[in-house]
């Protein structure tokens, strides 16, 4: 007699393992956002370049941050500022 396979391992199982995954890659997927702001002030005649790196929380952007440095420098920012 064949034992019938019960829905919890079925559907469920298999739904949770997929959500897992899905979890797992997008927690692993290492992505730089660029977000470019323009400000004036009187106080400042010259135009400065500033970047500004906020949230890297540990994340590994190739060796030696090789991604993360080629982005800042091809900005070419006078200053560079961790936050």
């Amino acid at each position: 007699m064949k034992k019938s396979v019960s829905f919890k391992k079925r559907v469920i199982v298999p739904a949770i393992a997929t959500l897992f995954c899905i979890i797992l890659v997008v927690s692993f997927w290492q992505g730089i956002v660029i977000r470019e702001y323009t400000l004036t002030s009187e106080l400042v005649t010259d135009k400065i370049k500033i970047a500004l790196i906020t949230d890297l929380h540990s994340t590994f952007y190739g060796e030696n941050q090789e991604k993360l440095v080629s982005k800042i420098d091809g900005y070419s920012p006078d200053l560079i500022l961790l936050a």
